[in-house]
């Protein structure tokens, strides 16, 4: 090999080994920073980098709390890092986050858009939405106080002609709701006298809005003119409980925390085009209109001219129907499209028209047919919603209408034979249609509701079990019916006062299809422990016959018998004697022996016990709200009452064992109001044989508490302590000797007692899924009896048979409601008691 060759191999090899270094230095320096720099001590001349203070995902616009200052190690600064003293943080304000940023991570310049920069609008931009620049003034831009990342309203201004002789309509409509603003053209960087910047006020917002929205506002800038409203922060939370109200929100059955987070919050997020609002000029000032000008071109009929209608007034010719609404008058003609106000009582004209806008909401709103009876239907009240309209049919050719409240209810005057009622706001009046002769074709009360149906479906959809009706009554919503659980009250009270707003008083008079019930857990555990010691010395002279010597505390003497020859002196110590065993639990030693000059015979009891007892009982109790139930686990045990020198004795039970009794009631939010008296009784021997006394414990009171929370309502802790001793006079208090002639017997008793009650909201069960401890159990066959010594033949666990049908009855069909849980409350959890379904 020559040796260009091998330099050119040489050089390779360099300059890979120092690509390979440069590498690793690189990567080593982007690897968690954040980490290094939060261990490492602050110096005094450490730079300080720019880095985020929270989570900053793609689109994010920045504010001052988005990020901060804080110290970083110099041998780990980039380039493209802010640095203090060389980055202004007051000019990233109003930037957008290109790519995603997390926490404690510094900013780059590269992460970040700043306004102007090329990308800045695509970057701001989310999925699926546009950005659109509507141009705005300076009375209609709020001063200049709306920046980027706002949120705004858009409002639309006109005036509606309508093709009368009048002055325009004047209307005002909030079209669009909830736009986030990207942009404006306002700038702070020309700085003022006095060092402050000062604020340009602009003529162009950025909006970002989906592609249907940016068809509208292209639209609407043709129509009139736009202005802003800048929305508060508060009324996002609003808006969100109005759209979950109105089932806007469909939260999937298995979502977590974090995803029904997200969900809502992009819910909160999106702009709003429905459910706008208006405002004419009559609701401003008393000398604007409220509807639009009609056209007055035919002539005025003979029938207008005789009653003294105005001279130089055009009257229509063909069929007129007077429409009186309040005290104004109006003349209708019916065949045609022309209409004239025949004559006003009140201090001004009223637009002798039917409103366009209630026009266009009697065809877009539901409508329904109402066939009129002259006076069978009187009492009957018509329930419209705000925008809704209800067709009348006549059964004759009418010549007047009579509205007695104009501002709740207007009418449309189709032909002789039919009339619309046109809802206009909450509020009741009545109408009144009459023929030529005077007879009453059609009475009613009309009332009109926050849009009454649109509740109803909502409250169907949200809660199917539940019958309820919604009424609109002195300006408040009233809600009547049956609900399948109390907290369906609260919560349907809830949805409606969001749908409604605050404004309106919703009463709630619900009340439950059927009785509640109530199961009663109750937990009682009992621990006792006993310790006794014994110890004793008895001493006798040999020849009496006999001896004892003491037993446990409260017990009788033990005896023991001597049996001596009858020849012998009496210091011989060979003779046997023989004691009786003791009683069983002790420990006794006897002994014969000589002591000063003589024979004696002795014995040492020593005994030491200990016990230790425990009771768990867990009754289970079900009764409906508001009864009484009660309970027993144990038993009966009779005593002798004496009734009288002649009546003798009777017999008499006393009960014992475990017993509960107690009283719920359900409070209308679901919560439970709950009487107990909990018992645990037992015999008691230690006093006498043959009479047992009773020991019990017992706790009553009344709690309130949820279903399936528990509560400890009582405990106890008892603790008994004896030491007795037993000696002769003078010789027991001899040291140690006087043991000789005493015994001392300890006893210790500890007892502790816990009560714990949870209550259960209870329903019942189909019968085909209970399950009892019986079920699968098989006696065991006579081969596995004899055989293998079997008590059953080992199968457990097997399914219990169904009900069967008894002969000629109709079985009973639970409804859907009694096994599955009602709807809407997938995010209960916890498993059900023995024998119900909560």
């Amino acid at each position: 090999m020559d040796a260009k060759k091998i330099v050119l191999l040489v050089g390779a090899l360099i300059i890979a080994v120092t690509t390979a270094l440069l590498a690793r230095s690189m990567l080593s320096s982007s690897s968690t920073p954040q980490v290094t720099a939060a261990n490492m001590p602050v110096e005094a001349d450490q730079p300080h980098v720019l880095v985020a203070t929270k989570a900053l995902p793609v689109g994010t616009i920045l504010d001052a709390e988005s990020f901060r200052f804080q110290p970083w190690p110099k041998d780990l600064i980039e380039q493209a890092y802010y640095l203090r003293g060389q980055a202004d943080p007051a000019k990233l304000a109003g930037s957008v986050v290109r790519s995603a940023i997390t926490a404690g991570q510094p900013l780059t310049q590269g992460a970040i858009v700043k306004p102007g920069d090329r990308g800045f609008l695509a970057a701001a931009l989310g999925p699926g939405m546009r950005a659109v620049t509507v141009p705005v003034s300076a009375q209609s831009s709020v001063a200049g106080f709306v920046f980027p990342g706002d949120r705004i309203d858009l409002v639309l201004t006109q005036s509606v002609n309508g093709g009368g002789d009048g002055d325009p309509l004047k209307v005002s409509e909030t079209i669009l709701r909830n736009l986030r603003v990207l942009a404006t053209d306002q700038r702070m960087d020309a700085m003022g006298a006095d060092g402050k910047p000062e604020v340009r006020t602009y003529s162009n917002v950025t909006i970002e809005v989906t592609p249907k929205i940016a068809e509208k506002i292209a639209v609407s800038q043709t129509i009139g003119s736009l202005s802003m409203s800048l929305r508060s922060i508060a009324d996002n939370a609003s808006d969100l409980d109005a759209a979950i109200a109105g089932t806007d929100v469909d939260l999937p059955g298995n979502a977590n925390a974090n995803a029904e987070k997200a969900i809502i919050a992009k819910l909160a997020a999106r702009p709003v085009d429905r459910g706008s609002t208006y405002s004419t000029g009559a609701d401003v000032s008393r000398y604007q209109r409220s509807s639009v000008p009609a056209k007055t071109e035919a002539p005025m009929s003979a029938a207008v001219a005789a009653n003294g209608a105005p001279a130089g007034t055009v009257a229509f010719k063909g069929p007129v129907i007077r429409v009186a609404r309040g005290t104004n008058v109006t003349e209708v003609p019916v065949g045609g499209s022309e209409m004239k106000s025949l004559h006003n009582r009140a201090p001004r004209l009223a637009a002798p028209a039917i409103a366009l806008g209630l026009a266009v909401a009697a065809i877009a709103a539901p409508t329904t047919a109402l066939n009129a009876a002259p006076s069978s239907a009187q009492d009957n009240a018509i329930l419209l919603s705000v925008g809704g309209s209800r067709v009348v049919n006549l059964t004759a050719k009418m010549s007047d209408v009579v509205i007695a409240d104009p501002e709740v209810v207007d009418v449309h005057v189709r032909s002789q034979n039919q009339l619309y009622l046109i809802a206009k706001k909450p509020g009741e009046t009545t109408v009144f249609v009459t023929a030529t002769n005077g007879k009453v074709l059609f009475s009613g009360t009309v009332r009109v509701g926050n849009n009454l149906t649109s509740i109803d479906d909502m409250l169907h959809l949200a809660m199917p079990g539940a019958e309820i009706a919604v009424n609109k009554m002195n300006g408040m919503i009233l809600l009547t019916g049956t609900i399948q659980a109390p907290e369906d009250a609260a919560e349907a009270e809830r949805l409606t006062q969001a749908f409604v707003g605050k404004d309106v008083t919703v009463v709630s008079r619900l009340r439950m299809a059927t009785p509640l019930q109530v199961m009663l857990q109750v937990k009682i555990a009992e621990v006792s422990k006993d310790i006794g010691h014994k110890i004793g010395m008895n001493v006798t002279g040999l020849g009496t016959g006999s001896g004892s010597f003491s037993g446990y505390f409260n017990r009788a003497d033990r005896a023991f018998q001597t049996n001596s020859s009858t020849t012998g002196a009496a210091n011989d110590i060979t003779r046997s004697w023989t004691f009786n065993s003791p009683t069983d639990g002790t420990t006794s030693l006897g002994f014969v022996a000589k002591l000063l000059g003589m024979d004696i015979a002795a014995a040492l009891d020593l005994a030491e016990s200990s016990g230790l007892a425990t009771t768990l009982a867990q009754p289970n109790l079900t009764s409906l709200s508001g009864e009484t139930a009660s309970f027993l686990a144990g038993g009966e045990y009779p005593y002798t009452v004496n009734n009288g020198a002649n009546n003798g004795n009777s017999i008499e039970f006393k009960q014992y064992g475990v017993q509960l009794a107690f009283t719920p009631t359900v409070l209308a939010d679901g919560r439970i109001s709950l009487r107990v008296r909990p018992t645990v009784s037992s015999l008691d021997f230690t006093v006498n044989s043959s009479v047992p006394a009773l020991k019990s414990r017992t706790a009553e009171t009344t709690v309130e508490l949820g279903s399936g929370q528990a509560f400890m309502i009582a405990g106890l802790l008892n603790s008994q302590t004896g030491n007795t001793v037993n000696k002769v006079p003078g010789l027991g208090d001899i040291p140690i000797l006087g043991s000789l002639f005493k015994s001392r017997s300890f006893q210790r008793n500890e007892t502790e007692l816990v009560i714990v009650v949870t209550p259960y909201l209870a329903k019942p069960m189909n019968a085909s899924d209970v399950r009892l401890p019986t079920d699968g159990f098989r006696n065991a066959t006579q081969a596995q009896g004899l055989l293998l010594q079997q008590g059953n033949d080992g199968i457990s666990g097997g399914r219990s048979p169904a009900p069967a049908r008894a002969p000629g009855s109709t079985p009973v069909v639970p409804g859907s409601h009694v096994s599955a849980a009602a709807p809407g409350k997938s995010n209960k959890t916890g498993a059900a008691a023995p024998g119900f379904s909560f």
